[in-house]
Parts: C-alpha cells; structure tokens; sequence
C-alpha cells in the first residue's frame, strides 16, 4: 500500500491531526490536503521543514542553519589550512541549502579566506556512495582538514577520523558513535515542533496557511557538547556566539559582518538577510557564495559489491553441523543428568553440572550468530551470549570446585565442614553473572554497534561489511579481562584441590586442563583475530574453532571420567551386586 493511499485512509478515519516528518511528504500533503478540505474534513496537516503551507496545512522551518552557522565557525576555528568539505544529501532540501550556506559562512568568517567544498550524493543513505565522495574530494583536495556532511549515516565521520582528521556531525551527538574526532553535532529537538501541532490541531489556536519557524530561541534546534579537542579559548568563543544567537534577537547566521559580499539579497537594518527571504533565496545551490565556497559535480561510481559470510557458504554449514552436534550432546547430558544417580554425578553437584551444561550449549547458538548481513542487533547478541555462556560454563565449575576445596580443608583439619548450602552458590554465580551484566549493560548503551562497509586488501573490487563499535578495543579488553579472571582463579582452585583423597571429589586434573584449553587456546585464536587481516571465511573459522572447542572440549573434559566410572560402577555391580559400591554412601562427607 502506498503512502499517499494510507494518509486517504487516515482522512477517511478522521485523524485530528497527520504529520508528515520529512519535507518528501510535502506535495502529497499539498495534494491530500486540498481534498481534504474541499470535502469538509476536519482533519489538520502538518510537514516538517516544509514550504508551502495551506488553510489545513501547516509547515516548519527549522532553523538548522543557526547551529550550522556556529559548526562552521568551530570548524574555521579548529582548521589548519582553511578548508573543509561539505557532503550533503540532496540539492533539492530548502532546510539542507540554508544549513550548508550558513555553514560556509560560519568556516569564512572564523578563517578569513576559507573556503568549503561542496558535494551531493542525491541520496540520504549511501554510505559506498558518500566514502567514494569523502575519498574524491580528499584526493582533489588534499588540503581538507575538516569534514561535515548532512546525510544519514556517520560514513564521512568515520573517514575523517581513519585520516586523522577532524569532521562535525549532524542529527545526533556523533561523538558517541564515532569519538572525540567529531567537534560537535547539530541536532533536531522535534519535541518543540510536534508539541506545537498537536496542541494547534486540537484547539482553537490553528493558524491557516502558517509556517512555524523554529530555530535555537524556540529550542528547536540546538549544539551539542563540545569534543575534548577544542580548546577552551575556541570553546569560549563558539559558547559566546550561541549565547548571542540565543539572546540577541537582531542577530543570527545571516548577519555576518560580511554579509553583503557574500549575496545578494537585501538586507535589513542589522545588516541581516531578512528571515522571510531565508526559506527562499538560501534554498537552491546557485546561492552559495562562490568566494567562499565550490560546488562540485556528483560523483558517478560504478556498483561495489557488498560482501559479508553467507550461511549457505561450505565453512559455515560445516560449522553450524558441528555447533548443531554440540548442543544435541547437551541435551543428551542433561537427560542423562536427570536420569542417571550414582556417586560420580551426585558427587560433582548434579545441579551446577546441569548449569555447565546449559552454558554451553548457549555458547553453540552463538556460532549461528557468526554468518549472514551484520546487523547491530545481532552483533551485539553475539557478545551477550558468549559472555553469559562463559561465566555459566566457568563461574559454576569454580564455586564448586572451590567449594569442594573447602570442605576437604576442614575435613583434613579435624574440624567438622562448613554448610554451604545450594542457594548461597547460587547467589555468588548470579553475582558473575550480575558483574558481566554490567560490562554488557554498560557497553551496550554507550557503544552500540554499527554496520560499516571497509576495505580488505583480500577484497579488492568490494567493501566487506562488518560491525564496527567505535572503543571496540577498550570494550573487548575489559570483557576479555573478566573472562580472564576465571581462568586465574580457575588455575589456584586446580593446584589447591590436587591432593583431594577422594576420587570422585578430586576435579583438579579436569579444571586444569579446561584453564589450559581456555588459556592457550583462547590466546593463539584471540591474537590471530585481533592482529591478522583475514578474509571472511577465516575469521569466522577461527571465531566458530574458538566457540566449538573451547564449549565442547570443556565438556568432554568434565564428562567423559564421570561417564567412565559410571560405566565401570555399572559393570562392578553386575559382578559384585552385594557389594557393589554403589551401596555404599561415599558422600557423606560433603552433606
């Protein structure tokens, strides 16, 4: 169903109000609007950053180009060489035009003699498309030192910084998701506008044919935080100027001291572009000011495929088999665990083998998350599953391995055992996990991850595209040094509990030999993925090896004696039934 034919719908139904969020929605509503009200509809219209209101329709400037006068102040202030490069989305945006203008303005003013290069890619999202551009320009421009965009994507922000460059940001405070090298953003507070609508629609305050202008006075549009680059004398100065935008209602973008050689346009008293003729003459390209800025024809690229790991590809079949195998086998272990009750697994604390056996086989669903188009949601499940699944596979075999060390502490002292019951364990593990949740939590919310498309020398004629956090190193060093914890502490538990007399008590050789499994293992794979440019296909075998062996070896570590003397108990009682010792209770020690 197309849009034009669900707003009808919406008429029909007798909406108080429908808004239109992009100026796209403009000549439908123009249109719909129109039948509307030839029909006696009472239903009320809106489009923000608009152009042409009507008695039942009503429109927003923004005044964007405030804030984008006050980035490209920041930027002339900031720049070395004087010159920045603009990439905006679309030629045909009035609100776009007048920010780009007022952002040229704002460099020259800051740099006399600065001077902006213009490009478009005629689209909101192409983020092949924009790199190409970014790259383009930098290569004809190789003075460029400061990038900014008015697109949707931080594609520019991230090329920047792989330069080594600054850039200013747009629509969100880009400073979380690309870093410090992001100076500042501008941004849209849509509340105050949709707030305005509503409240007109619904009462007797509607206005026909009115424009709602809504700049940085009426808290609409705003700057957002500077980076910790900008030093405080700049910061001071870009703070003084907001403050005058904000206060001084005979001053604004268009108010340069320069103003008269910069357009045509008359001017007021002020020495302002008058801001009815704003929407108007700053609306077009053909008036950006040459003196101060370029605008360059569109770059015309030729298709670059896309290319991520496919699931139907031959390694990640193969993998996802053996990922499939291992969690058949843990399912096998639980019925077994639940069914079958002699000394081995009574001994072992049925319960945390049964956690144990529940981490791993998460720590297999997170190989399935591996292949396929990334997405940020998916990215970030995999580190949540493999995180949790650790912690349950590991935190379980040290509480009750340490557990178990204690007791025999005691018991080798003469002194009677310490209780330590079930639901106490369980609260120290639900406390790692807690802990883990934190990390997670708190990586999750501050660096959520987006999909990038990059460059791989394996990979010549296409973009790879993978995830991208922008502290990723930070991030996985921190989650990788809890994980390291267990393995510490997993290896004392192992040399202290090595001369437990009971056998079937005596864990130690098993919780070594998983730490060394995870120790070396975890070390050789982690560095290769972390230091080596590798192609798709390896790196998932590497990360799927990583998943599978550590998950599958750790379980036939733990298992496989336990299976071994059950099956041995088993036989015994077949040819002793009397005096089989699974009649006798070895496990009272630890009740």
């Amino acid at each position: 169903m197309d849009m034009d034919t669900i707003i009808s719908n919406w008429v029909e139904r007798e909406f108080d109000v429908i808004i239109g969020t992009s100026w796209e929605y403009q000549t439908p509503m123009t249109r719909i609007a129109a039948e509307a009200l030839a029909a006696n509809k009472t239903t009320k219209f809106a489009v923000l950053t608009g152009w042409e209101p009507a008695p039942n329709l009503m429109v927003t400037f923004s005044k964007l180009y405030q804030v984008k006068y006050l980035l490209g102040y920041l930027a002339g202030l900031m720049s070395k060489t004087g010159h920045q490069c603009y990439i905006g989305a679309v030629r045909d945006d009035p609100s776009l035009m007048a920010g780009a203008i007022a952002q040229a303005i704002g460099f020259a003013d800051a740099y006399p003699g600065g001077h902006t290069h213009v490009y478009f890619i005629n689209a909101w999202t192409d983020d092949i498309l924009e790199r190409k551009t970014a790259e383009q320009a930098l290569h004809d421009h190789p003075e460029i030192d400061i990038f900014t965009t008015h697109t949707d994507s931080i594609t520019t922000q991230l090329f920047a910084r792989e330069k080594g460059l600054f850039s200013t940001g747009i629509s969100s405070d880009m400073r979380f998701r690309v870093g410090e090298s992001v100076l500042s953003s501008a941004i849209f507070k849509w509340e105050t506008a949709l707030a305005d609508i509503v409240n007109r629609a619904l009462t007797d305050t509607w206005i026909e044919n009115y424009t709602a202008v809504i700049g940085m006075q009426e808290g609409g549009v705003a700057l957002t935080t500077l980076s910790n680059f900008v030093p405080s004398d700049v910061a001071e100065e870009i703070y003084s100027r907001e403050d005058r935008m904000l206060n001084d209602p005979h001053w604004d973008a268009f108010c340069s001291p320069n103003m008269s050689e910069y357009t045509d346009a008359p001017l007021d008293e002020n020495g302002c572009v008058p801001s009815e003729l704003i929407s108007s003459f700053f609306s077009t390209v053909d008036h950006l000011p040459p003196s101060i800025a370029t605008v360059y024809p569109d770059i015309v690229i030729p298709p670059i495929p896309i290319v991520w790991l496919e699931y139907n590809s031959g390694i990640a079949v193969a993998f996802m088999i053996i990922a499939a195998l291992g969690m058949v086998m843990c399912v096998v272990l639980l019925v077994l665990l639940a069914t079958w009750k002699n000394k081995h697994f009574k001994a072992s604390s049925r319960e945390f083998l049964a956690i144990i056996v529940i981490g791993t086989f998460m720590s297999q669903i997170a190989v399935f998350l591996i292949p396929g188009k990334p997405n940020p949601a998916q990215c970030q499940a995999f580190m949540w599953i493999t995180g949790t699944a650790f912690v349950l596979v590991y935190g379980a075999i040290l509480i009750k391995s340490f557990r178990i060390w204690i007791i025999f502490k005691r018991v080798a002292k003469l002194t009677d055992p310490p209780t330590m019951p079930l639901y106490l364990l369980f609260l120290v593990l639900l406390g790692m996990i807690l802990t883990l949740f934190v990390i997670l939590i708190t990586w999750t919310a501050i660096d959520y991850p987006t999909v990038v498309l990059s460059e791989n020398v394996l990979y010549p004629d296409s973009l790879v595209a993978s995830c991208h956090w922008n502290h990723y190193r930070s991030w996985m060093g921190a989650f990788l040094g809890y994980m390291g914890l267990y393995v510490v502490c997993g290896s004392v538990i192992s040399w202290l509990s090595r001369k437990i007399y009971i056998e079937v008590y005596n864990e130690s050789q098993q919780l070594g030999l998983m730490m060394y499994n995870v120790l070396v293992v975890g070390t050789i794979l982690v560095s290769l993925l972390q230091t080596i440019e590798l192609s798709l296909e390896a790196q998932f075998a590497l990360e799927a090896v990583l998943i599978t062996w550590i998950g599958i070896s750790g379980i036939v570590i733990l298992f496989l004696p336990k299976l071994y003397g059950k099956i041995r108990n088993d036989k015994k009682t077949r040819q002793y039934p009397s005096s089989s010792p699974a009649n006798t209770d070895s496990t009272s020690a630890v009740r």
